[in-house]
Order: structure tokens, then sequence, then C-alpha cells
């Protein structure tokens, strides 16, 4: 059986082709995707595939494989640095076979090999089989199964990689289809009953649902009604203080009507008191022949009319005409009012005498009291009623209003509808466009919904560039820890297990080792170094307040006669034009390392130079002075693309990654940061004639 090894890394490929080999399989390798596919791949039995490797990484060299009928059955297994669960799925859902992460065992590579082998070759009578559909521990819908004991999902034919809280919504839906549940029963139902969950998380669960299970999502229902409850707070909320106001104004009204009626007959009978006095006279008021004829003259149905003197007592009354009987006046309210504002009234108040109700009008004239009074009759009632027009023009205009309130609250909850529709975009991750702002009022409410909307984008960029720098980072450091430690793991256990192996095979080995090891150590000096620098990147960091002078020409000095031989090996000839004196502040073994880098980049990938330049010359900007310092060579240089790039971490230039030349991508990412703590900046430009110049400054003070 043939098989084809994938990886950008040499050594092991070395390992894996010398173990197998001495399985009895025929071995070839490839360091690179483009270079296995130029190979024809319907001869092999299996593929071991690297994940991380140039322009096309395995992943997308195995989709391409599984794409094509001529190589779809070939059995592929990855063997890479790439551990996470994540890429481990990813990998198995391409249509990997089998997953091998470094640093790794050569017997188990051997012995997953010919496992993935004898699978494969059972497994292919087989192809076209029926799955099984129904089960008594499983739920099937259409394309979707659910294994109720193992608590996995099947969908299409392929494992669905759920959480525990997705797997419990399909599987309820499923058991309940055709059903609709509020949120508050899908809490009930699929949340634990110990955690604290606010109602709109259930809606983000289920969109979440929907779009892992693609076009399924809209044929298994469950609906959620979105709430309202912004919209029915806030008009709650203000119609409840226009009600109580509407309330408040009616009862107001009720009662001013009400005391208005009351005036009325106040004054009709206070008229009455005013010409009965001035037709008599003061003198003649307590004349009771007198007082009864005028009495008897205007009378009015019921009205009676009675004389009282300031202590209270009853002078003269046309109803009785012992006003001895009457008993004293004084505590009555009409009088107290009339004795202190000159005139008063009381308001169905029951008749010693008589024992019927009656309206009491008093005024006071002197020594003297008139108090006329006439009874609550049926026609009196409905005269003193408030007239209801008001109450009818009330409602009326509460209608209006809450019509137009709805109508506010309305338009000002779908505008915060509109945000809500955004965050909850934003909280599941999906794709964000600019439509929701186009949405958005132009008002006080729009201005602040753009800044927040604004505030979320610079956000997100920023923590996006985080995230992404340190997965870059972490990947790329494990993949570059990783590959060494298996290159020397594979090879020592290769000597061990082939002790019969040919001295000058083991002694290949043992030096591949020792240089997989130096090559690892430069690695964790350079990561130490980044670390190092990161933690300065602080301006008020302690490593920055113990700088000191340092002299540069002393350090350039001793970083070119550490590199001296190699220089000399590689015919390349050092040129300096620089200043007599050059005096920064700063940290020597950062600014050392600055240059120790840009020389050994010379060295290692500047094929065919003859010439190292370092030209120094003293700068002026904002009012800050500067060294600026150019490194440059005569050999092939970079093409235009890569200049952006040559300062990011673990950025290779050479494609296949093969690491030849021994260096670990970190040197220029060193340099970058070691200037930026100095007050400087770094930047790559293409040297005239030929050839890659460094231009970075260091501040001088």
């Amino acid at each position: 059986m043939r098989i084809l090894i994938v990886d950008d890394e040499q050594d092991i490929c070395e390992i894996l082709q010398y173990n197998l080999e001495t399985e009895g399989f025929e071995v070839v390798t490839a360091n690179s995707a483009e270079e296995a596919l130029q190979l024809p791949l319907n001869e092999f039995s299996l593929i071991l595939l690297d994940v991380m490797m140039g322009e096309m990484s395995g992943f997308q060299m195995a989709r391409q494989l599984k794409d094509s009928p001529v190589t779809a059955q070939i059995p592929i297994i990855f063997i890479t640095a790439l551990d996470g669960e994540d890429n481990l799925v990813k990998g198995l859902n391409i249509g990997a076979d089998d997953y091998i992460a470094k640093p790794l065992s050569m017997k188990e590579v051997k012995a997953r090999v010919r496992a993935v082998l004898r699978r494969t070759a059972k497994a292919l009578p087989q192809q076209g089989a029926t799955p099984i559909t129904t089960s008594d521990n499983r739920i099937c819908y259409e394309g979707i199964t659910l294994d109720l004991n193992a608590k996995t999902v099947t969908l299409d034919g392929e494992e669905l990689i759920c959480t525990k809280l997705e797997f419990e919504l399909l599987s309820f839906f499923l058991q309940h289809a055709g059903m609709v549940f509020s949120r508050e029963e899908l809490l009930k139902y699929c949340w634990p009953q110990d955690v604290l969950v606010l109602g709109r998380t259930v809606d983000v669960n289920i969109t979440r649902l929907r779009k892992k299970i693609g076009r399924y999502g809209k044929q298994i229902m469950a609906t959620t009604l979105r709430s309202k409850s912004f919209q029915r707070n806030l008009l709650l909320s203000i119609g409840g203080v226009f009600v109580l106001f509407a309330i408040c104004f009616s009862f107001y009204q009720y009662q001013r009507e009400k005391e208005y009626k009351i005036d009325i007959l106040h004054s009709r009978l206070q008229m009455y008191n005013y010409e009965m006095v001035q037709t008599l006279g003061d003198d003649s008021l307590t004349n009771s022949r007198l007082f009864r004829d005028y009495v008897g003259r205007h009378s009015m149905e019921g009205l009676r009319v009675s004389v009282i003197d300031k202590n209270g007592r009853v002078l003269l009354d046309s109803y009785e005409a012992q006003v001895d009987s009457l008993g004293n006046h004084l505590q009555r309210t009409e009088i107290q009012q009339a004795l202190r504002d000159g005139n008063g009234y009381d308001i169905k108040r029951l008749s010693q005498s008589t024992h019927e109700t009656y309206f009491y009008s008093a005024t006071r004239f002197g020594h003297v009291i008139v108090r006329t009074a006439v009874p609550y009759s049926a026609e009196l009632t409905r005269s003193l009623q408030a007239d209801s027009t008001y109450i009818y023009y009330a409602v009326a205009l509460t209608l209006l209003l809450g019509v137009v309130l709805y109508y506010i609250t309305h338009r000002i909850s779908r505008h915060i509808g509109y945000l809500r529709e955004f965050a909850m975009k934003a909280e599941e991750g999906e794709e964000l466009d600019h439509e929701l702002e186009r949405r958005l009022p132009d008002d006080e409410l729009g201005d602040i919904s753009h800044t927040i909307i604004m505030l979320y984008w610079k956000l997100r960029h920023s923590e996006e560039d985080k995230v992404r720098i340190k997965r870059q980072l972490t990947q790329n450091a494990a993949h570059e820890l990783k590959t060494p430690a298996a290159s020397i793991h594979g090879f020592l256990e290769s000597i061990l297990d082939h002790p019969d192996m040919p001295e000058d095979k083991k002694k290949h080995f043992l030096e591949r080792c020792y240089a997989q090891s130096e090559r690892m150590s430069k690695l964790l000096q350079d990561m130490s170094a980044l670390t190092k620098l990161d933690e300065m990147d602080d301006s008020h960091s302690k490593a920055r307040q113990e700088y000191r002078q340092v002299n540069v020409l002393q350090v350039i000095q001793s970083a070119l006669d550490d590199t001296a031989l190699q220089l000399h090996d590689k015919g390349i000839t050092p040129s300096l034009q620089l200043p007599r004196h050059i005096e920064v502040l700063g940290d020597a073994s950062l600014i050392y390392s600055i240059f120790r880098n840009l020389i050994d980049n010379v060295i290692a990938y500047a094929t065919g130079a003859s010439r190292l330049a370092i030209v120094c010359k003293e700068t002026e900007s904002e009012g800050r002075h500067f060294y600026e310092f150019l490194v440059s060579d005569n050999g092939p240089g970079v093409e235009p693309q890569h200049l952006d790039h040559l300062f990011e971490r673990f950025y290779r230039i050479d494609k296949g990654r093969s690491r030849k030349l021994g260096g670990t991508g970190l040197g220029l990412a060193i340099v970058k940061n070691a200037v930026a703590v100095h007050g400087g900046t770094a930047t790559a430009q293409l040297t005239s004639g030929g050839g890659l110049t460094i231009r970075f400054t260091l501040a001088r003070f």
C-alpha cells in the first residue's frame, strides 16, 4: 500500500517515512499541499496530512479531495499541532478518518494507520446502506436524529455539535411537535430550576438552535412572542399618570360645579334677605305683624324665614309663632358663618322643629340675623346637581389623548426595538448590517442609539483584533513548539524502537534532535523577549523608569563582533555611516536585540548579499529628538505585498514554511516591539537597486 505524507516540516516527514517503511508501506512525502496535489493521488491508499502549512492549509486540501469523486474515497488522517476540540471536530466533519495531535507517538501513529486501513477496507462494500431512522432510544424527524441515551444529534448523516441546553430544547420541540409554548413554559421545562434566566435568553438560544439545524429550523416550530413590555410599561406609566390626572380633574370640576349651583341658590336667598330688610327697615325687623305680613306677600313654596339675634335666640319665625320652643341657634353653622363673615349657609340639615331637611342661608344686619330656608324637594335636588356634560368631554378627551399616547409610545418602542434587535444579533454573533442604523429616528433618541452602536462597533473591532492576535499567537506558538518537540520525540523513539538501526542513520537522527532542540531554545528565548516587551508596553511601567544612558555605538559593534564569523562565511561586508557619539535613554539588552535580529535576518535571508549597511542620522519630530537608523542589504529583497506583514509574529515569506533556514518568525516582531518601547517606529522598504531596508527610530531622551 502506498501512503502519502504531506507536512511542511521535513523532519516530521522523515520520521514518519522511516517508521511506516519499516512496517512495509511504500511512502511518498510532500512539503506542501500544492506539491501534493500535483501527484497522482488516486494511487494512494492513505494520506497523512498536516493542517498549518503554506497558502493552502490541510483543511482546504482535504475539502478539495472530498469534493472530487476521484479522491473522495481516499482515507485521511490529520497529524497536526492544532489539538483543540473545535479543530478536531472541523477535521472530522470535513471527512477525515482520524485526527492525531502533536507531539505524537510513532507506535500510536502506526496503530491508527493500520486501524484506518482495516476500517476503510470493510466499509467500502457497505456504501449506500440505508441508515436506521427509528428505534426505542431515538427521536427522528426527517434528517434529524436524536440519541437520548448518548445525548447526540445527527443532522443529515453528520454529527451536530450541540450544547446540553440546545439538545434539551430540540428534544422538547420534537416530542411536542405542533404545540406552541411561552417563554415561561420553556424556562420551566428546559432550564435548570436553580438558575436565574432572563426571558430574552430563550429567544437567543432558540435563534441559535434554528441556525444550527439549518433548513429544518423553519419546520420545527417554537413560537416565542416578542415582548412588547417596553411599550406596555411606557404606555401604562404615562397613561396611568394621565388617567389619574383626568380623575382628579373630573372630581375637582364636579365639586366646583356643585359649589357653583349652591352659590346660585345661596345668592337668591341672600337677595330675599336684603329685599326684606330694605322694605321693612332695621327697626321693623322685630315687628311680628310687619314681618309676617311681608313673608305672606313674598312667600315661595316651602320658604321659611327666621329673625335671630346675635346671641342665637330666635326672635321671629314664619312657621312657629311660639319662638321660645325653638331653642338657641347660636351653634348652627350658617349662624356662625354669618356672625364671622356677614353671611353663611348650611346644606341638608334636618330641622328639629319640622323634621324636614332644609338648605339654610343667613345674613347679618347689625345686631340681628335674617335666615331663610327652603326644603330639599326633588326639584331643588335636581337644580343643585352638577352638570354631567363635562364628564363626557373629559372621557372623549382622555380617549383621544390615549390614542395619541399609544402612537407616541409605539414609535418610541419601535426604535427601542431596533436597538433590541441590534443587541440580540450582536449577542448571537450574527452578521450585522447598517440597515438598523438607517431606521433610527433623527432626534435625541436616534443620536443616543447611533452613539451606542458606534461604541459597540469600536469595542467589537478592538476585541476582535485582540482575540485574533491572541488566537493567532497561541496557535502559532503551539505549532512552533510542538513541531520540534514532535520531531525530537519521533527521532528518539525511532532510535529506541530500532536498536539495529545503522550507525550513520542513528547519528543523523541525533544531529536532527540537536538541531531541533536548538531551534526550540531560540524560539523560547524569542517568546520570552516578546513577553518582556509586552509587559513594558505601559508608559509608566517600572522597567521604563529604570532606563539608563546607552552607548549605541558600542551596542552595534558588539552585535557585529558576535556575528563576524557568520558574516564572513556569507561573504557580507559591514558598512557603517554613524555619528561619533550616539546615546539614548533605554535598555541596553533590548537595543542589542534590535541590531542582532536585523543582522541575523540579513545573514539568514539575504541570499547572495555582499553588503550590510548601517546608517544613522539625527532627526526632530514634534519637538522631540530622534536617531534614525537604516539597516539595509543588497540581497534579493522581498515582494512588495510582504512589506506590511514583515513585523507580524510568526510571519514567514517562504510559502511552504519549511523553516530550512532555522528562523523562528519572531525576529522582526521583537525589533518592532523593542523600538516601540524606546519611543520609536519601525518600517520596511525595498532598497534601491535590490535588497531590503529596515528603517527605525530611537528617541534620544
